[in-house]
């Protein structure tokens, strides 16, 4: 059985491999994007999810809002979450071991 060719490679003067080779070549000599690269902040941690119901989120945002404007410096979601997780540590009799990364 033979190959089926596109329509555009049937229509084109140039051999069908060369075309797959041209479209090949540039994606292998492209550097890697700066995107997948670890930020230096996060070497050696971990994330730690979860998934709750839309206005758990919402809640959370407004609390760092609220925290923000008391605080008079951003605070984010993470800096709660550490709070809580330290919270809850601190309530079974485990060492608050989470660092809030102000």
């Amino acid at each position: 059985m033979t190959k089926k060719t596109s329509l555009t490679a049937a229509l084109s003067s140039k051999p069908v491999e060369t075309q797959i080779a041209k479209k090949a070549a540039p994606a292998e000599t492209e550097p890697r994007s700066s995107a997948s690269a670890p930020r230096p902040d996060r070497t050696g941690k971990t994330n730690i999810t979860g998934y709750f119901d839309k206005p758990v989120k919402w809640e959370l945002q407004d609390l760092a809002t609220e925290r923000s404007r008391a605080l008079g410096r951003k605070v984010t979601t993470q800096e709660l979450l550490a709070e809580a997780l330290n919270d809850m540590f601190k309530k079974y009799g485990k060492a608050e071991i989470v660092s809030h990364g102000k």
